[in-house]
């Protein structure tokens, strides 16, 4: 039987909207670890070999990918409870490879973590919550990657700031304008001037 509490009913909600069958969404919680995780800490670092999905109940994360010639790391991706709940690193996650990038929480969070091979497992084992995780989680995943890559080629700095602003109202009311401006690829003092100009 399903427990719900105020952590896990927000994804109990969307898998049962999503259809998937009470005994689905019972396994798959089943399977999930609920964290806590404080503000400014690294639920997967540099290095590391990402097997895991999370998804955010409450709080949020940024994803900044490390460069090996600048050896700085820059922000490519926001987690949110109410923008982009699923998280992982996906050029580790699909690969079995180390990461390039670290998920950092920039509010204290709290989160349900999924092994990758409980996943596929569910996978093999549900074909309805199989429907679900490719044709919600990896698409939706996908769709917003594609956006956000679209939106930072095709703007202007500037241009892109208000973007986010109109369209993307959680990220710039919960993400640190520092994330943001590294993001965009400019700098904080930059960022500020800008926000004068709105």
């Amino acid at each position: 039987m399903i427990k719900k509490n105020k952590s896990n009913l927000k994804l109990i909600e969307l898998l049962h909207n999503q259809k998937v069958t009470i005994a689905s969404i019972n396994l798959f919680m089943a399977a999930g670890k609920i964290l806590v995780v404080k503000k400014k800490s690294k639920i997967i670092q540099i290095g590391d070999v990402c097997d895991k999905g999370f998804y955010i109940l409450e709080g949020g994360f940024i994803s900044r990918v490390y460069n090996q010639q600048t050896k700085k790391s820059r922000t490519q991706n926001f987690f949110l409870e109410d923008f982009n709940q699923f998280m992982s690193c996906e050029d580790s996650y699909f690969t079995g490879e180390k990461t390039n990038t670290d998920l950092l929480a920039i509010k204290d969070s709290v989160i349900i973590q999924f092994l990758k091979k409980d996943i596929e497992r569910l996978c093999e084992s549900n074909k309805d919550f199989n429907n679900f995780y490719n044709n919600f989680v990896i698409v939706n995943a996908l769709k917003q990657e594609s956006a956000l890559r679209k939106m930072v080629n095709a703007f202007s700095k500037e241009e892109l700031y208000n973007h986010l602003i109109d369209n993307y109202n959680s990220v710039i009311k919960n993400i640190p304008s520092k994330y943001i401006a590294e993001f965009i690829g400019i700098s904080a003092e930059w960022l500020s001037k800008t926000k004068k100009k709105i």
